[in-house]
């Protein structure tokens, strides 16, 4: 699916017109993988462990 979405942006990248709407929508994708994989990195691994739920 990713591979998908790259060959659609080099073909934003390839038309001339397209070429400002692409180039925005590559780094605003590449923000967001990085700081996603930052998130993912930096946050405690102590919530993958399911907490017993509180009693009411």
């Amino acid at each position: 699916m990713p591979f998908k979405i790259s060959v659609f942006l080099l073909h934003l990248l390839s038309e001339q017109s397209m070429r400002p709407v692409a180039s925005i929508l590559l780094w605003i994708g590449l923000v967001l993988a990085g700081s996603g994989y930052l998130w993912l990195i930096t946050r405690p691994r102590h919530h993958f462990v399911r907490r017993p739920k509180h009693q009411v």
